[in-house]
């Protein structure tokens, strides 16, 4: 994988960031005519929930058109003339081929937004991401903005996609339904006071947020031709980083099928299509194989932080998990992350198998019927606020979790 320990590209925007600025929003466009302008449109008409403005220079927007054959910078920087108390950046790149991926994109706005935030000393400042193709909510700023001030360290937003009639929807529909119940059952199961219920199961380039100091801390956006905005959540992860799936930053992405990436949501989208047309159900880890995962990670970090008052559960779960106790225990003690010793327990080769021995996959359908059942059985044992006495994120005051 290639990295960028620091992006050697030349600064994009030509003016200095505003003493007032809280969030940087990156926009990666490549050939994005069509959509460009309503992109920018809903970053313009960014409110509180009152209805009124956001400050102009409490958030900026920076556009990179990279390898473009088509009008995406001429349009933006149209929108900016037409607009000029909008805080918009427009910058042109042509990358050789080795470098011209969204992955390689989005790193250089992502240090330059990490640049500009830090040079007018934000070390909690955020930077923030959405695509060429999407439109932000009107108030997906603002709610960026109460989640760090609340406490997170980054925010996933929900990504909602827009209505096409030539969307076959059937896939995508059931894919987001057992990704929704398997985010209840981690709140039911192993609460995060950080992201409670309600939430989503998102983390992705359309509406994604980090700040400064955090971005910084996991070794910055991974330099990949796709799925960078995977791998950088499982940095957030290994760092034990705050992540909010706030339900509230919401954005609205395209359905088209024509990729810009190697793989991504139009390509799964297409091969969601051949998999309807040949019959073939979606096959997923059903509820107790689910179950089993969510409280392993809860057993698993209990040893991770009282070892002397878990001895007897290493000793079960090493031989669970395929392991020796004696391995189990380097790995809790070696690990100063509980994130980095869940992942890398999950993707030893022994625990691997031994798990997916345990629990085979189901179709979809029936896994979520599964979750469904349990799920609504389990509700009626919590009050809305959960176990007794628990607080949610949603009671603390802004300043609470703030470092």
């Amino acid at each position: 994988m290639e990295d960028l320990t620091f992006c050697t590209a030349p600064a994009l925007c030509s003016r200095p960031a505003s003493p007032n600025l809280l969030i940087s929003v990156i926009v990666p466009a490549k050939n994005e005519e069509e959509n460009i302008w309503q992109t920018l449109h809903a970053l313009f008409h960014q409110t509180y929930p009152d209805g009124s403005r956001l400050s102009p220079t409490s958030y900026e927007i920076i556009v990179l058109a990279n390898n473009c054959h088509d009008q995406t910078a001429v349009l933006a920087r149209r929108f900016g003339n037409r607009h000029p108390d909008f805080n918009l950046h427009v910058a042109e790149m042509t990358l050789p081929p080795a470098q011209a991926h969204i992955g390689y994109v989005r790193r250089i706005l992502m240090d330059e937004a990490y640049q500009r935030l830090t040079n007018i000393n934000k070390p909690r400042g955020i930077i923030a991401s959405t695509d060429g193709d999407t439109m932000v909510d009107t108030h997906w700023v603002y709610h960026i903005i109460q989640s760090i001030a609340k406490g997170a360290d980054a925010v996933g937003g929900r990504i909602l996609t827009q209505p096409e009639q030539s969307f076959d929807r059937l896939y995508h529909l059931q894919d987001v339904t057992y990704r929704y119940l398997i985010a209840r059952l981690e709140d039911l199961l192993d609460y995060n006071m950080h992201d409670p219920w309600p939430r989503h199961f998102q983390h992705f380039g359309p509406s994604l947020a980090v700040t400064c100091t955090m971005y910084d801390r996991v070794g910055r956006l991974p330099v990949l031709a796709s799925l960078e905005d995977v791998a950088f959540y499982e940095a957030l992860q290994r760092f034990d980083s705050k992540v909010r799936h706030s339900p509230e930053a919401k954005v609205y992405t395209s359905t088209r099928k024509t990729g810009r990436v190697d793989f991504g949501f139009s390509v799964q989208l297409q091969q969601w299509q051949a998999m309807r047309k040949e019959g073939k159900p979606m096959m997923v880890p059903g509820l107790e194989a689910c179950m089993y995962t969510i409280t392993l990670r809860r057993r698993l970090r209990a040893c991770w932080r009282h070892l002397s008052q878990n001895l007897d559960e290493v000793y079960v779960l090493s031989t669970e998990l395929g392991l020796t106790a004696h391995d189990l225990i380097d790995c809790v003690t070696s690990t100063l992350y509980f994130g980095a010793l869940y992942h890398d327990l999950m993707h030893m080769p022994v625990v691997q198998t031994t798990v997916d021995q345990k629990f085979p996959l189901i179709p979809i359908t029936q896994a979520i019927s599964e979750l469904r059942a349990y799920i609504n059985g389990t509700e009626k044992l919590f009050s809305q606020k959960g176990p007794a006495g628990r607080r949610t994120f949603h009671e603390l005051p802004a300043d609470a979790l703030s470092a």
